[in-house]
Parts: structure tokens; sequence; C-alpha cells
């Protein structure tokens, strides 16, 4: 495709979408913020066709900012349109053009084998799926992962390039981090489950607040440590982020981040990090013995502060852990009458909602056990393989950068990011969080890419 011809198709793509959003805004049942979106949409598609890369920037940039919006769909001449799926083809269309354009070969591709194998069999487990239509969207969402995996290793993995990435991904979290810290300080976060107002952003819900604010404060550490003209703005967004973090009363957010703290420390910091951790046990050992002091003296309860609740007890009603062991058990079953490719990919809550009473169709909770019903014992091994590789991959680069560059810490803190990730999964959706997704395989495909000089 000559550069006329995609200025053309672009010019064109451009005023359909701005008169489709122009109509959509002046009718009568429209929401403005859904109009602004196709808006955004409208300016990103010629993005995407005259600068593939450009327009996988933006539209990352958009996903994180617009995640609450992306179940929303409309209707314009009798089709249905929601924003997550049209954002995806877009990423796809950029992610084509530029494969395409470019003299790439696959070849050459990090961890090629291990990925094909996993889609393989997520792909041979699409014929059993129940909703075709359903199993296809969540397959064709790991192709788009997959993707920009592919860009990141052959766009990004250049070293002149590999920090763009860094930035895109933290610039991405300051409008969600922005907006948490808005909804902290008015109390107008999510409430419910015998919580107060829990911070979620612009994402759909806190727990996905958390877990990318986990992955922008391990980029944002690396740059403090790395860069020495501006050391203040990254603290001060460290800062930020905890306290949303801790704002999101997620427990999975703290795991997280005690994982990425503790991994991190042992492959950079050890000492350091053996004295921090044996002070923090040495309180959380103190912390009943002083508060039954206080309760019992002073009549004061420390845990009547709801942080601090959440951080050292269980909800008596609504524990998150016994519905979980519920819901995990009944998976259990499902995948033993289907062990080898499951019921489809992408069939867990029509699967499981047969033996449920739930209103919606039930989440798993855990990566691994969506995996093993949805995909079998072949799907979870083939996912197994493909996270084992990568952290072996990413440790062998480690390994080979001398102590105290900046490659050496770039490495760590990808290899406890990968450990946080997959412990985060045991307990929640992480590879259903498109918009972190989309983010940390950018980022991976960059960091497993040809390795760049080193920097002390």
């Amino acid at each position: 495709m000559t550069l006329k011809t995609k200025i053309i198709l672009a010019s064109v793509l451009l005023l359909i979408s701005l008169a489709v959003a122009l109509g959509y805004a002046i009718s009568p049942a429209a929401e403005a913020p859904l109009a602004l979106i196709i808006l955004g949409f409208a300016l990103f598609i010629p993005l995407s066709i005259l600068w593939p890369v450009g327009g996988l920037f933006g539209a990352v940039f958009l996903r994180h900012s617009l995640d609450i919006f992306t179940d929303k769909t409309i209707t314009i001449f009798s089709l249905h349109i929601n924003f997550a799926v049209a954002l995806g083809l877009l990423v796809l269309l950029g992610a084509l053009i530029y494969f395409l354009n470019g003299k790439i070969n696959f070849k050459n591709l990090p961890l090629k084998n291990y990925w094909l194998f996993f889609l393989l069999v997520i792909t041979l487990s699409l014929p059993l799926a129940v909703e075709p239509t359903t199993a296809l969207r969540e397959w064709l969402k790991v192709i788009i992962s997959f993707s920009l995996f592919a860009v990141g290793a052959f766009y990004f993995g250049l070293k002149e390039r590999r920090e763009k990435i860094e930035k895109l991904i933290i610039w991405a979290l300051l409008i969600p981090l922005a907006l948490a810290l808005y909804q902290i300080i008015t109390s107008s976060g999510l409430i419910g489950f015998g919580l107060p107002s829990r911070a979620f952003g612009t994402y759909g819900h806190p727990n996905v607040l958390a877990f990318n604010l986990v992955i922008g404060i391990g980029l944002l550490f690396y740059l403090w440590r790395t860069h020495y003209i501006h050391k203040k703005w990254p603290i001060i967004f460290i800062g930020l982020g905890i306290i949303a973090l801790l704002f999101t009363y997620t427990r999975a957010g703290y795991i997280g981040l005690a994982v990425f703290a503790i991994v991190l420390g042992l492959f950079e910091y050890r000492a350091l990090t053996i004295k921090i951790f044996t002070l923090l046990g040495i309180l959380a050992l103190l912390f009943f013995p002083i508060n039954n002091w206080l309760k019992t003296t002073y009549h004061y309860d420390l845990q009547n502060n709801p942080l601090i609740y959440r951080l050292t007890s269980q909800e008596e009603e609504f524990n998150s852990l016994d519905w979980r062991r519920i819901l995990w058990q009944q998976s259990l079953n499902k995948f033993w009458q289907r062990p080898i490719l499951g019921w489809g990919y992408g069939m867990f809550g029509n699967v499981l909602s047969t033996d449920r009473s739930d209103v919606d169709p039930p989440e798993a909770h855990n990566d691994y056990l969506r995996l093993i019903v949805e995909t079998g014992g072949l799907g979870l091994i083939s996912y197994l393989i493909l996270q084992t590789s990568i952290l072996y991959a990413l440790f062998k680069r480690w390994r080979n950068y001398a102590p105290r560059t900046h490659q050496k810490l770039q490495f760590a803190i990808m290899i406890a990011l990968t450990l946080t990730l997959l412990v985060e999964s045991l307990s929640d959706n992480i590879l259903h969080a498109t918009a972190l997704q989309w983010s940390w395989l950018l980022l991976l495909g960059a960091s497993l890419a040809e390795p760049w000089k080193q920097t002390k």
C-alpha cells in the first residue's frame, strides 16, 4: 500500500468516524463520554494506518484511561459496537501494518516455539466451546496480546527505543492514578462487601488498578535508580502510587507489591532486604499484643481503621477466601469431566454457571484453574511452560550483565514483576486484565529482544 493510498484510506475512515461520533453525540439517548470515546477512535484510526507504532502507543494509552467504558456497547444501524473489541481490532490493525511494512523475520522472535505451543492448544479447544462467538472473541484477545509481544520485540527491543515503552506505561497510568487519588479524597470509589470507598481509577475494578500500579511502581523504581537528573519525581509518584494501592483494599495487590520487593531485593539488595523484612516481621508479630494492650488500657482498637483491618483481618461476612474455595472446587469437578482440552477457551463462566445461581457468569479468580477448565491439562501445561521459559530467559540475561549496571537492575525488575503476576494469578483474573496485558507484553517483548549496551 502506497503512502498516497494510506492517506486516502485514513481520511475516509476519519470522516466516517467523525460523522458517526457527531450523529451519536446529538442523539437524544446519547451519553457524552461515549461520544468522546468514538472521537478518540476516530483520531487513532488514521494514526494507526500512517504510523502503526504511534497508533499502538495511542491505543495502549487509551485502553488504560477508558478501561471502565470498555464493556459499553452502542448500536449504530443495528450494528452493536463494543469499545473493547473496537480498540482491540485497532491494535491488531496497527500491528499487522507494522509487520507487513517492516522487514521482519519471525524466526528471530523470542520464545516463538513456546508461544506457538500455547496458541495451538487454545486454538484446538475452540471447537469444544458451547458459544463459538464468545470463544473466538477471547481467542482474538490472546492473538492481539501476542502481536503486541512481537511488536515489543522487533521495534522496542532496539536499545535506542527501549525506554520509550517504559515511559509509555508510566504515562498511561497517570490518568488512572489521578482519578484514584480523587476517589480517595472524595470517598467516591467503589463501595460494597463491607469495605469503605475503594479507589479504582479508570478501571472496572479496584483489583485491576492495584495490579497495574505494582507494574508502574516497579518501572518508576528503575527510573529513580538509573536517572540522576530528576530523581525526586519518580519518588513522588512511587509514594502516590503506594497510597492509591493501599486504598484499593486489594490484598492480592499488597501481596504482589511484597513479592516484587522481596524478589528484587534478593536479586539486587540482599542485605538491606533481609533487614527490612526481618523488621517488618517483628512488627507484625508485635501488632496483636500491642493492639490488645491498647484495647485493654485505653479502649482504643487499631483495627477500627479500615486499612489496618484489611491488612490484619478476614471479614466475617463476604469472606473472599470462602467463596473462592467453593468456586475452585466446582472448577476442578468440571476439569475432570474434560481433562485434556477442556470446555473451550473463554467458556469458564458459561460452564460454571450451570451449577450456580449467580446473576452474572462467574469469574475464575484463578488463572490456572480457568485455563485447566477451558483448555484442559494440556492448556495449563503449555501456559506453565511458556511462563517458565520467560523466567529462564530473563534470568539468563540478568546473569550475563555485570553487577551494578542498569541492565542487571532492569532484568531483576522484570523477573520480580513476572513472578508477581504469576502469584497474583493465583487469586485473580490477570489474563482478563487487557490493559495490563497489553502494557506488560510490549515491555516483555522489548526486554527479551536483542541485549542492549551496558550502562553503569
